[in-house]
Parts: C-alpha cells; structure tokens; sequence
C-alpha cells in the first residue's frame, strides 16, 4: 500500500508472514545497468545462495535482467527484510567499488508480494522464466539463458550448489514421474509466453491448462 505525506511518497508496512512465500523484484538506478555483465550475475548469485543457505531459505526461481532481477522465494520463517538487505547491501558495495562510484545502487527497497497459493506459484515460475522473450538471442529458447533457473528445470545446466528447490514447483503436477512433470511444466511455461503479466496466466490456468481448486491446489 502507498501512501502520501508531506515529504511524498511513503510506502505503507511490508505484508509478511512465517507462511509467505514471495516474489521478490529488484532494480538499479535509472541512470545505471544493475546487472551489466556476466560478472555483476554472478556475484549477485553467489549473494543469494550464501545469504539464503545461511539462513535456510529456498529458492524456486530467479531470473537476472540487465536492469533488474526477479526472485522467488521462501523464507522458511526467515523475515524477508533482513534477507533482501544482507544480499543487496554487499552487491551495492561490490558495485561502487567495480564501477568507482558512491551511492545507492537499487531504485528504492526491493518489491515484494507474498504468494500464498500453489496456483499463483505455478504462474508465477512461468512469468519469471519467460523473462527472457524479448532478447533477440533467446526468443523461442528461454530455457537457455543462463541467468535464470528456467535452464535448471529443464535439465540443461547443474543445480550449482543446489540454490533451486524445483521439486515444489513440479510436485503440483501430481505426475508419478518427475521426467513426466520436467516435460508438463516446460510445456506449461511455453504456452504462456505471449502472457503479459501474472494475472493472465492465473486465468489460463482456471480456463483450460488446469483446474484451481481448493486452497490452490492443482489437479491434471
């Protein structure tokens, strides 16, 4: 919620809570790329996967743009202040000492919306690997781009260090396989990629792909 005071905008209290899994979204500066090489990536998850393994949080998805980053995770009862600041704080200290500058690095604090449905999760996994679309190199071949767990899912790359948790996302496929899952759900995200945004998908989700019943739960 957004709020207005006399010194402009103020943001109202962040939801959280113990049960919330969340979609995390970060960006840089107008005037800056946040990601602006292979190695900006890089550090940026290697932030992730300390600051979440230390404090036993788990990853579902990720994707890195060259000006902002979309995250997926759970907390585990972790709060997601603490966590977001741990890893932005040391890639802004990173940043400004590689590119010999001084100042804030992110567009404000990091965004986040809880995710509190096995649906929206589902959708939202879709929405975060075709990222990508719009990069002439990996238009049709999202899976590809190496800086994002789409590629992870689909087998084409290790799970370094094991940062991805992919069994959640494929367990709502209620498939006795996990190839036959793997197979459902890049299926599944391909046929979402002319989606616009996270809403779009959630109705494709009740209309045909699949059935949303109770409390989210996911049935062929």
């Amino acid at each position: 919620m957004v709020k207005y005071g006399s010194g402009g905008i103020m943001r109202g209290p962040r939801k959280k809570s113990p049960r919330y899994r969340y979609h995390i979204r970060v960006r840089g500066l107008k005037e800056i790329n946040l990601f602006a090489d292979k190695e900006d990536k890089a550090k940026y998850m290697y932030l992730l996967h300390k600051y979440c393994k230390r404090n036993k949080c788990k990853v579902y998805g990720y994707c890195l743009m060259t000006t902002h980053g979309h995250l997926f995770i759970d907390p585990r009862g972790y709060d997601i202040s603490d966590l977001m600041h741990d890893i932005n704080m040391c890639y802004a200290q990173y940043y400004n000492k590689k590119y010999d500058r001084f100042g804030p690095v992110f567009r404000g604090r990091f965004d986040s919306d809880p995710v509190c449905s096995d649906a929206y999760s589902l959708a939202l996994s879709a929405y975060i690997h075709n990222n990508p679309k719009d990069i002439p190199n990996f238009r049709g071949r999202e899976e590809y781009f190496y800086y994002s767990s789409y590629g992870i899912y689909a087998g084409l790359r290790p799970n370094i260090g094991n940062l991805v948790d992919t069994d959640y996302i494929l367990s709502l496929f209620k498939l006795k396989s996990r190839k036959m899952a793997v197979s459902k759900y890049l299926k599944f995200v391909k046929t979402q990629k002319l989606s616009r945004n996270i809403r779009n998908i959630l109705d494709s989700l009740s209309g045909g792909e699949m059935h949303i019943v109770d409390a989210g739960k996911l049935i062929n």
